[in-house]
């Protein structure tokens, strides 16, 4: 909800320069990884992945819990089957975490 609000107050020109912007820091957050992971070794190497590792994922937790997770209990139908499933979907993860 926050990204629609966001993109209706900027301009179209400021949208698409915002678009651009962050498409090319992927690319180069990409480059990035790939060269200092061929780059360094030891523990330097492992630093550099449990550092981008845990970027990673503080991203994909922040995004779920403040934009997917809280959309989808704002309605008060079947809370109960959401939550279980959003459960058993986090212990998949940890499981696999574990497992790897």
């Amino acid at each position: 909800m926050l990204t629609f609000k966001i993109i209706s107050i900027c301009t179209t020109s400021l949208v698409r320069k915002t678009i651009v912007f962050f498409s090319f820091m992927t690319t180069l957050g990409v480059l990035l990884g790939s060269y200092l992971g061929s780059v360094e070794s030891g523990k330097t190497a492992i630093m550099f992945e449990a550092i981008f590792d845990t970027l990673a994922a503080g991203t994909f937790l922040y995004i779920a819990t403040l934009e997917i997770i809280a959309e989808l209990f704002e309605k008060n139908e079947k809370k109960s089957s959401k939550l279980l499933m959003i459960l058993c979907g986090f212990s998949l993860m940890a499981t696999i975490a574990i497992w790897t």
